[in-house]
C-alpha cells in the first residue's frame, strides 16, 4: 500500500497545483483581477471567446478529481491504521490503563504506612 499512497499523494499535489494555476489564470467577473496580471486578459483571443467558461468547467473537473483522490487517500491511510496493532490509539490505550494504577499505588501505600506507624506510637 505504500507505493499506492505515494502515487496518489503525488497525483493529488499535481492536481492541486493545476487548480491553483487555473484559478489564477481566470478573469474575474468584473474584468480585472489576477487573471489579467498573469496573462489571462489574452486568453480570450488565444483560446476563443468562451475561454473563461471552459476554464471554469476545467476547474470544476479538477476539483472533483482532487476531492476523490483526497478521500481515497484518507480511506487508505485509515484502513492502514486499523490493521496496525502498534498504532497510536493502541499505544495510548495501553499506557492510560496501566500507568495510573502504578503511579497511584506507591503514594497510597506510603501514606498508609506512615499513618500506621504514627498510630502505633
Amino acid at each position: 500500500m505504500g507505493i499506492l499512497t505515494t502515487l496518489l499523494t503525488i497525483f493529488d499535489v499535481l492536481i492541486a497545483i493545476l487548480i491553483i494555476a487555473l484559478v489564477l489564470v481566470q478573469q474575474s467577473k468584473k474584468g480585472g483581477g489576477l487573471g489579467t496580471t498573469f496573462g489571462g486578459g489574452g486568453s480570450d483571443s488565444l483560446f476563443g471567446a468562451h475561454a473563461s467558461s471552459h476554464l471554469s468547467k476545467l476547474t470544476v473537473v479538477f476539483s472533483a478529481i482532487f476531492l476523490v483522490v483526497t478521500l481515497a487517500l484518507a480511506i487508505i491511510s485509515g484502513r492502514g491504521l486499523n490493521r496496525n496493532e502498534s498504532s497510536l490509539d493502541n499505544m495510548l490505550e495501553k499506557s492510560t490503563i496501566s500507568a495510573p494504577a502504578q503511579h497511584v499505588q506507591a503514594p497510597v501505600t506510603a501514606a498508609v504506612a506512615a499513618t500506621d506507624t504514627a498510630t502505633k506510637k
